[in-house]
């Protein structure tokens, strides 16, 4: 049933190229903030993380030589990339299963062979979309948490360990005086932007000109006293307050001095958090209480490491790797999609990372009190008029 024809089409240089022409799910901040694609030459790699300083060429006599300057200060650690490697298996039982989607009375004449031919085809096509899909999505989850959190946990069969970055990692908590939490709807959040502004540039060298709230603090946002008084107008003097959907779970919010402000709701399972059920619960991408400052200059990249090919082909760094291998006593064949993804940010000062409101659900808090927390900031604004 599995003949040698057949099979030769799932080897993995074939599979490469139809794998590259499969749909990929969104990928925002991997395309944002880690546009680069390194492969590794080694089982371990060594990364350098840049903390940049604005320094001035020294002016010296036209009688002298130069003076010699010390070079920028880097730290640089050792890391071996992680495993991700699904694996899903198509049985003789499966093939002979109608797929979904898939008529039977369509009086075809095809043979028997025919169809369970075009099933194992189907089958693995499908198979290859979803692995594909989820280590994408695990990609994107790795990069968002290194932003979040300035570390990444890697917990899974039979792995248990943590890149930690967080040492070098700049994190601001503003939930801790009541004059910045975002909770207090009379803070002024056009003042908090400028400071983030002003940090980034001064510690970076990069304009700031995208910041990514979670779902939380933009809720805050939009009922923020000063925000709400600004948005009586499309345009202003400070911005422009016309949200446009981007794609599938990101928005851009609008643009506030000179910034882009975007909030990314992707969604992942996570499976190192269980329900009463044990079933993985559904988590956003970005921190729902907090808000990456960061720039589109920024130039950081994703590591791919070596993958060690069992059919003899030797090692390889690309990104995905699939395989397919032939069980003919079982009548089973099992596909894998391995990768080894280690996002570096090279520049650790072009990331901000600020909790700026604490957990719980905002708009079902303002709906059990009846609204009054937004009635009360709509009676505070009514007096004023912003300027034009």
């Amino acid at each position: 049933m599995l003949n040698d024809t057949l099979i030769s089409l799932y080897q993995p240089r074939q599979m490469l190229r139809a794998l590259q022409l499969l749909p990929a799910p969104l990928t925002f901040i991997q395309d944002t903030f880690f546009k680069e694609r390194v492969g590794a030459t080694a089982e371990a790699v060594e990364v350098d993380f840049y903390k940049g300083k604005r320094k001035l060429a020294p002016f010296v006599n036209m009688k002298v030589n130069g003076e010699v300057v010390e070079r920028d200060s880097f730290v640089t650690d050792t890391y071996k990339p992680p495993l991700i490697a699904p694996e899903m298996i198509i049985t003789v039982e499966d093939l002979q299963k109608r797929m979904a989607g898939e008529t039977i009375y369509d009086g075809s004449a095809s043979s028997g062979a025919d169809r369970v031919n075009r099933r194992l085809g189907a089958s693995q096509a499908k198979d290859l979309v979803e692995m594909r899909n989820s280590v994408t999505r695990r990609i994107e989850w790795m990069c968002s948490t290194l932003l979040c959190t300035g570390k990444i946990p890697i917990k899974g069969k039979g792995v248990d360990q943590e890149l930690d970055l967080s040492r070098y990692w700049n994190y601001q908590d503003l939930t801790q005086d009541p004059k910045t939490n975002w909770d207090n709807l009379e803070v002024d959040i056009f003042a908090q932007i400028r400071k983030w502004k002003r940090k980034f540039v001064s510690q970076s060298g990069l304009t700031c000109d995208i910041m990514i709230f979670g779902s939380n603090a933009l809720d805050r946002l939009y009922a923020n006293k000063e925000w709400k008084e600004q948005q009586k107008y499309i345009q202003t003097k400070l911005g422009d307050y016309q949200p446009k959907i981007q794609s599938e779970g990101l928005m851009l919010v609008g643009v506030v001095l000179g910034v882009e402000i975007y909030t990314y709701e992707e969604e992942y399972l996570d499976d190192q958090d269980l329900d009463v059920l044990g079933q993985p619960k559904a988590k956003q991408m970005i921190d729902v209480n907090k808000v990456i400052i960061s720039s589109t200059q920024v130039s950081n990249k994703i590591i791919f490491g070596l993958l060690y090919m069992v059919d003899g082909l030797g090692t390889t760094n690309i990104p995905l790797v699939p395989e397919t291998f032939i069980d003919k006593k079982a009548k089973n064949l099992l596909q894998r999609l391995s990768s080894r993804p280690l996002p570096v940010p090279t520049n650790i000062d072009g990331f901000i990372t600020a909790t700026v409101c604490t957990g719980g659900d905002f708009l079902a808090a303002k709906s059990a009190d009846g609204g009054n927390r937004e009635s009360e900031a709509d009676s505070a604004n009514a007096p004023k008029k912003a300027t034009k």
